[in-house]
């Protein structure tokens, strides 16, 4: 998995490498929410797609203007679930979950422009994220009974993580308030890696998922 970060970070250099002379580059920050959607088969022990605890993300990116309606995206998302996921299988069991992600896109603008008042562009790329998670077991009691998780099923429940590759697109608009701009986007994410595990699922469920941003573009160079 680490030749699928240096691959993505190779593409954020790249593409400002290859931008022009006078391009402006600008940095974005922006907040979020995301959520996995997709099949309606429970995989244990992380139950439906559907049902699963949605994240709040951060995002920090480098934006490059390479023509007037086109420009580079390269950035890191920071995200977590807000709450511990519950499941019950007899006896009582938590999930915490976070999102360390990479991304790589063209945004490409349809109306307006890059450099211009504002815009509506189209965006795709790719995806590179690491989603470490971590179980917590507790007792079940039901009257006067206690009942235990099941020393034979503790194995199902170890802390560990996914890597996950992905492309992305979506649609994004944007409006210059005169010293910065604020813009809003939404886009949709496909997995490619299934998740392996000796101890858990055979294969990942929790392969798409959208999301929503809202963040400011801070100019540096010139208009």
């Amino acid at each position: 998995m680490k030749k699928l970060w240096i691959a993505v970070l190779s593409l954020l250099i790249l593409g400002i490498m290859h931008a022009e002379t006078k391009a402006q580059v600008s940095m974005s920050l922006g907040g979020g929410y995301s959520r996995f959607f997709g099949e309606g088969i429970e995989k244990f022990p992380f139950g439906v797609a559907d049902d699963f605890s949605p994240f709040w993300n951060g995002t920090a990116r480098l934006n490059v203007g390479i023509r007037h309606n086109l420009s580079y995206t390269g950035g890191f998302t920071y995200g977590r679930i807000p709450n511990r996921q519950p499941f019950v299988y007899g006896f009582h069991s938590t999930l915490m979950m976070e999102r360390f992600e990479l991304e790589s896109n063209l945004n490409y603008y349809i109306l307006g422009a890059y450099n211009e008042r504002g815009g509506l562009y189209l965006m795709g790329g790719i995806t590179a994220g690491l989603y470490p998670f971590g179980w917590e077991l507790t007792e079940v009691q039901e009257g006067k009974s206690t009942y235990p998780p099941p020393v034979e099923r503790r194995d199902y429940f170890q802390d560990g993580e996914m890597w996950l590759l992905g492309v992305q697109a979506g649609i994004g608009m944007e409006v210059y308030t005169g010293s910065f701009y604020i813009f809003s986007e939404g886009k949709v994410n496909h997995t490619f890696k299934d998740y392996m595990s000796h101890q858990t699922i055979k294969e990942m469920h929790l392969r798409n998922f959208w999301q929503v941003i809202l963040g400011v573009r801070i100019p540096f160079g010139g208009k």
